[in-house]
């Protein structure tokens, strides 16, 4: 071995000691494509932590989304069940409805309130009314025993005429047998006329007595009618004010309950009306399967299908909280009644009644529909305790035991 190739051996030796380990980098490398010679953005700085921007927890991009559960619209599918994306529009369109609730609320009692005040004015108009109306069936009354004693008067004269004409004898034939006696014909005349005078006397004397019971019989019946009216004025007013109190009282439960709720009341009798001119309960309130989401979720009321423009009545007196569209509901009404209930309407297809209105029982207030998230016409109808859901067949059959949340 020459000296050359001495010093050329220890160089060979590490190239081929070298060349696996190139090539096996080389079959590791993947080749580059076309997405990898595109340039890149660069990573985004990140912005300073401060109190209005606090640090961002990490997102884990494997992890699978949260999905939040939302309120059963009747049961009906949903076409975007994932909340809106925060941003400058969906900030806005959530301040204005929650401006127009307000609104409708503030314009809900302001309804109540006046509507407490008119009634207390006409109150006092017929407490007033009345008050006088006594002085006035008092004259009546003094002027009836007035005549009722002229007319007792009367048959007291009357009485003692006859009387001494029964001691006198037959006052008849005591007139004939003066015109028999008579001389002349001028004691005749007198006689005769005498007779007349006493004939006329008896008959004004009857008369006089039948006027004085008319009168005192017609006095008294107006004192009467009088008193009646004035009395029922009196007692419908006083009807109207506690009703209109009962319903500003409604209104401000419905919108701010107690801190301490009391329990829902099993005892009184409902007098609630369906809600619908036809139809009948076809999904009930509770947890049920969606039949588009498929799981569980609650159902918050009744549908009760009816053809579109079926007429929807108010279930009892009550003041309208809101009226107009409210997401997934449609054309919606809440009214708000005695005690911390509230009635509501869903998918209606015309509304009859804006918020303030007052509606009495058994009231036209709008059409059966399918508007919101509907698949065909039918009513949502959803009965609360006190914001809470309840089951309506509680109070629409009139049944305590029913009387439960709906979920």
């Amino acid at each position: 071995m020459t000296r050359r190739t001495r010093l050329a051996l220890p160089l060979i030796v590490s190239a081929c000691l070298l060349l696996p380990a190139g090539l096996a980098e080389a079959e590791e490398t993947p080749p580059p494509t076309v997405v990898d010679t595109l340039p890149q953005r660069p990573n985004p700085v990140p912005d300073p932590v401060t109190p209005n921007n606090p640090p961002q927890a990490p997102t884990q991009p494997n992890a699978a989304p949260e999905i939040k559960p939302q309120p059963d619209l009747g049961g009906e599918p949903q076409e975007n069940l994932d909340p809106p994306a925060a941003g400058a529009g969906s900030r806005e369109d959530a301040a204005q409805r929650a401006a127009a609730e307000a609104e409708a609320k503030a314009a809900a009692q302001e309804a109540a309130k006046t509507a407490v005040d008119e009634a207390r004015a006409a109150y006092e108009r017929a407490l007033a009314v009345h008050r006088v109306s006594k002085f006035q069936v008092k004259r009546l009354l003094d002027r009836s025993k007035n005549a009722a004693a002229d007319a007792e008067q009367l048959r007291a004269d009357m009485g003692n005429l006859a009387r001494m004409a029964y001691t006198a004898g037959n006052s008849d034939l005591n007139v004939i047998a003066a015109l028999l006696d008579s001389e002349s014909p001028e004691d005749f005349l007198a006689s005769a006329g005498a007779a007349a005078r006493i004939a006329d006397h008896k008959q004004a004397q009857r008369a006089d007595l039948l006027t004085n019971e008319l009168k005192a019989a017609e006095l008294a019946e107006k004192a009467r009618r009088v008193s009646d009216r004035t009395g029922k004025k009196l007692l419908a007013a006083k009807t109207e004010l506690n009703r209109a109190l009962a319903l500003a009282d409604a209104v401000d439960l419905a919108i701010t309950p107690p801190k301490r709720v009391p329990p829902v009341d099993l005892t009184t009798k409902s007098d609630w009306v369906f809600p619908t001119a036809v139809g009948k309960i076809d999904s009930n309130a509770g947890m049920r399967m969606h039949p588009i989401l498929g799981y569980m979720r609650c159902h918050a009321g009744a549908d009760i299908s009816a053809p579109t423009g079926t007429a929807i009545y108010a279930v009892d007196d009550g003041v309208v909280l809101s009226a107009g569209v409210n997401g997934g509901y449609g054309n919606f009404t809440l009214i708000a009644h005695g005690d911390g209930l509230t009635s509501a309407y869903a998918h209606q297809n015309v509304l009859l009644v804006k918020p303030g209105d007052r509606v009495a029982r058994g009231q036209h207030i709008g059409e059966v529909g399918s508007t919101g998230l509907s698949t065909g016409p039918h009513l949502h109808f959803e009965a609360s305790y006190h914001q809470v859901p309840y089951n309506p067949r509680g109070w629409l059959e009139d049944q305590p035991l029913l009387r439960v949340p709906a979920c």
